[in-house]
């Protein structure tokens, strides 16, 4: 105890220990705070994540968002498809896939 008292070398090594370990525990609780306001936002209907998780209501319009978007795409694809072979503009698409080659 004698040594640890009247010897600087180690008083210093056992301030910043002490030092450093204020620091980081400082840092664990904030990130604790962060995280326990980030968890309560997931409960709350007046963000986009909370909405999602909370309200089936949204859910069930996303996932009829995303049904339709497929739904549009697939018929995009085909009239893009139809008037590669429309006769007005045939000759257009043939001049482009020879300037590819």
């Amino acid at each position: 105890m004698n040594d640890l008292v009247t010897d600087t070398t180690i008083y210093k090594t056992v301030k910043t220990s002490l030092k450093s370990l204020q620091n980081a525990s400082n840092s664990a609780s904030k990130f604790s705070s962060n995280l326990q306001m980030a968890s309560e936002n997931l409960n709350q209907k007046d963000n986009i994540t909370g909405v999602l998780l909370n309200d089936p209501e949204a859910g069930k319009s996303l996932k009829i968002t995303l049904k339709n978007l497929e739904t549009s795409s697939k018929k995009l694809d085909e009239d893009l498809e139809a008037l590669q072979h429309n006769f007005l503009l045939r000759r257009f698409f043939r001049k482009k896939e020879k300037a590819k080659e």
